[in-house]
Formats: C-alpha cells, sequence, structure tokens
C-alpha cells in the first residue's frame, strides 16, 4: 500500500508538498498548478487515494473539510499508513467527504504544536497517543479546538481508547495452565508502534499473577522484521531454548519465524509464540503459517469512532465530550493454543 513517502519520492517533491497537494491546500502554501498535477499522477499511479473533490483550476472555491492527524514522529510510520486507510476507507462507506492533513510532533511538544496551527486551515484534529503513559497535561490545550484524542482518555475533550485487561488476563491464565518452563520475551528498543504499551502493561500483570521472566530471556532489538529476526538468533544461541516466546508486536514476531524454521526449531512444536497486534493485521495473520496467537488492538474501530467525533464537532462544535473505551481480544491460532 502506497504512503506518501512513496507518492512523494515518485514525484520528485517533498512529503508536505504532497500532503498540501492531497489535502487540497497547496494554493495557500504556493505550490505551481504544475507540481499538483505532477502529485496527483503520481498518487494514482501508485494506487495512493486520491479525494476526487480536489481541484487544480484557479475557480474552485469549495473546500473540503480538512482532518488533522497528530501523529507521533517516534511511532513507527507504517502505523500512519494504515490509520490514514483506514480514514479514507470509513469515510467513503458513510458517504462522508474529508482530506487528511498529516502533522507530525514530538514527545512533549504536542502543546506547543496544536498552539501554532491555524485552525483556519483545519475543521478537527485527531491527536495519535501511542504511549499509554504518555504525560499530557491537557489544560494546555484551548477548549474550543475540535480535538479528539485517540488512545486516550480525557474528559475536556472527545476521545477514545480500549482496554486490554480482560485479554491480558486471559492470555495469563493460559499461561499458568499450561506451565511453561522457560520464557523468552521480544520487544522494540525504538520506533515504539501502537500496541508496544499494551504489551508493556500485559508483561506487568504477568508479573503480578506470579509469572516471572527471566531477566537475560529479555530481548530487545530493532522494532522491524530484522530486529526480530536478529532476537531468534539470540535465543537460538541459548543454552535452554524457551518453551514460550512473548512478541510485543507482529512485526518481531514474523522477522523471527523465519529464522527460527531455517533452523529447525519450528513454531508450535518446539515453542509456542503469543503477540500483540492490530486489528487491521488479522485476516493475514490468521492465515501466516503459523497463524498467530494474538492480543488485538482494535484500531479500525477506535478510529472509526475518532472520525465519527471529529465529523460530530465539525458539525456541532458545542458538542459535550464524550468518552469511549473499546474493547481488545485474544484471538487464539496456530502459534498457541489451549
Amino acid at each position: 500500500m502506497a504512503i506518501m513517502k512513496d507518492v512523494a519520492a515518485r514525484a520528485g517533491v517533498s512529503v508536505s508538498t504532497v500532503s498540501f497537494v492531497l489535502n487540497g491546500i497547496y494554493k495557500q502554501h504556493k505550490v505551481a498548478e504544475s507540481t499538483a498535477k505532477k502529485v496527483l499522477r503520481a498518487a494514482k499511479e501508485l494506487g495512493y487515494h486520491v479525494n476526487s473533490s480536489i481541484e487544480l483550476s484557479p475557480s474552485s472555491s469549495v473546500r473540503q473539510k480538512i482532518i488533522g492527524i497528530f501523529f507521533p514522529q517516534e511511532n513507527h510510520a507504517t502505523d500512519l499508513g494504515k490509520i490514514t486507510e483506514n480514514i479514507y476507507q470509513y469515510t467513503a462507506m458513510q458517504n462522508l467527504a474529508c482530506n487528511i492533513m498529516i502533522i507530525p510532533y514530538q514527545l512533549k511538544r504536542l502543546p506547543e504544536i496544536i498552539k501554532n496551527i491555524d485552525w483556519k486551515n483545519l475543521d478537527a484534529g485527531i491527536v495519535v497517543i501511542s504511549h499509554l503513559k504518555e504525560p499530557l497535561n491537557s489544560g494546555d490545550f484551548p477548549d474550543e479546538l475540535p480535538l479528539v484524542f485517540y488512545n486516550y482518555s480525557d474528559s475536556r475533550f472527545n476521545s477514545v481508547s480500549c482496554s486490554s485487561t480482560e485479554s491480558s488476563k486471559q492470555l495469563c491464565d493460559i499461561i499458568h495452565t499450561k506451565g511453561y518452563k522457560d520464557i523468552a520475551v521480544i520487544e522494540g528498543e525504538n520506533s515504539p508502534r501502537i500496541c508496544d504499551s499494551y504489551f508493556k502493561q500485559f508483561l506487568e500483570l504477568c508479573e503480578q499473577s506470579g509469572i516471572f521472566v527471566s531477566a537475560k530471556n529479555y530481548i530487545s532489538v530493532e522494532n522491524s522484521f530484522y530486529g526480530g529476526a536478529i532476537a531468534a538468533r539470540k535465543l537460538l544461541n541459548f543454552n535452554s531454548r524457551p518453551s514460550l516466546i512473548l512478541s510485543a508486536n507482529t512485526v518481531l514476531a514474523q522477522g523471527a519465524i523465519p529464522v527460527f524454521a531455517r533452523n529447525k526449531f519450528f513454531i508450535p512444536y518446539n515453542t509456542e509464540l503469543a503477540t500483540f497486534g492490530l486489528d487491521s493485521e488479522l485476516p493475514y495473520l490468521q492465515n501466516h503459517i503459523p497463524s498467530l496467537t494474538m492480543v488485538v488492538i482494535p484500531s479500525i474501530e477506535m478510529f472509526h469512532i475518532a472520525t465519527d467525533l471529529a465529523f460530530q464537532l465539525i458539525e456541532n462544535p458545542e458538542i459535550k465530550p464524550v468518552h469511549r473505551i473499546c474493547q481488545c481480544k485474544l484471538v487464539l491460532n496456530e502459534s498457541l493454543s489451549i
């Protein structure tokens, strides 16, 4: 699936230029008409969603609603691609029309970014919070801003979050019942993904439940397929190979599994594996070899709700703030079963 970075590379322009063109605000940012046409052509060639209402003629005066996605720079870019694609698909299904503007921010600098945005160019904003324990003082943001917080709970603003408590407890109960002797953990050390924070919560619950993992069995690697492969090689060199592997996310798990297989150490026969992942990955990973047991974060459902709340704010800025909580679910597949 193409993302803005791919469109920018094909058109030979910056990502910000692509964002201005695809969000229909290129004229305000003095982007040449010829450049705008080149960006749209590149987007269509790559199959990137282009809103049909974007006009290149100077006479166009109708502006579509623009929703800003405030996205943490430290988070993984593939999560952003899935987020924008989900929003476009959902708005099309609901017969809603909007453009998306990506606004990256650094952790701890979110209030500054939000205050400096020209809200004349945005109708609403969805603020993605990837870290569950992110120190955020919502008092830094004016009440009148049309903000929806994703993966966060705030009484002053519309927000949507999810709970993994029940599904994590179910996985803990299975681990207790099966009585694994050696448990290993693979976690990412950079570019965190949205599900990584829920994985950390799960590990805390494991410890509270009497499930302990030796410090030497924690493998921290680059948060990528390559990192997962490195983790697998390290685990293969252990004197005692683990009977259970817990992975922070599906990318690390998918990077590790082929390395184990090439070394005749197969999942689930020689070791079992459980991971955390997003619901957008579930259809593919249920057909993965082996199919992956996952605590599934309902990211699609959460963004559908966030998008609905954003449109409600656009239509009625005085709407009373609401908060919705979605539930994670444990999906048992071949890599770990009862």
